[in-house]
């Protein structure tokens, strides 16, 4: 029986959003990497306005995705502290959506177009 149509559509967009979803686990671990510097006995953590510097490397590790059904993605943290990143940082946050907007459509572009 031939394949439904549809199908292969569903399963190129959930491709497009793997792509994606990797894309913005990479971007938003490239806005938390900034190490904690500690200048004699003084640690200097972020500022209010910036995003978490890495400092145990646990919020790092935990930033994640998933696609847990068909045409849904999800970006996740288990960290306990995760929602510094939510809530106190919001160029950073901004940043992480503005690039799901931009490459969402792209990559189901891209995987539409591949054969």
């Amino acid at each position: 029986m031939p394949r439904d149509p549809f199908d292969e559509v569903e399963d190129r967009i959930s491709t497009a959003l793997h792509r994606t979803g990797s894309d913005t686990v990479d971007l938003i671990r490239d806005i938390i990497s900034i190490p904690v510097e500690r200048v004699g006995s003084k640690t200097i953590r972020s500022k209010s306005s910036e995003p978490p510097r890495k400092e145990s490397g646990d919020l790092w590790r935990s930033i994640a995705y998933r696609v847990p059904e068909r045409l849904r993605l999800q970006i996740l943290s288990d960290c306990p502290y995760r929602h510094h990143l939510r809530k106190g940082t919001p160029s950073a946050v901004d940043r992480a959506i503005e690039s799901i907007r931009k490459n969402i459509p792209e990559n189901i572009r891209q995987a539409l177009k591949a054969k």
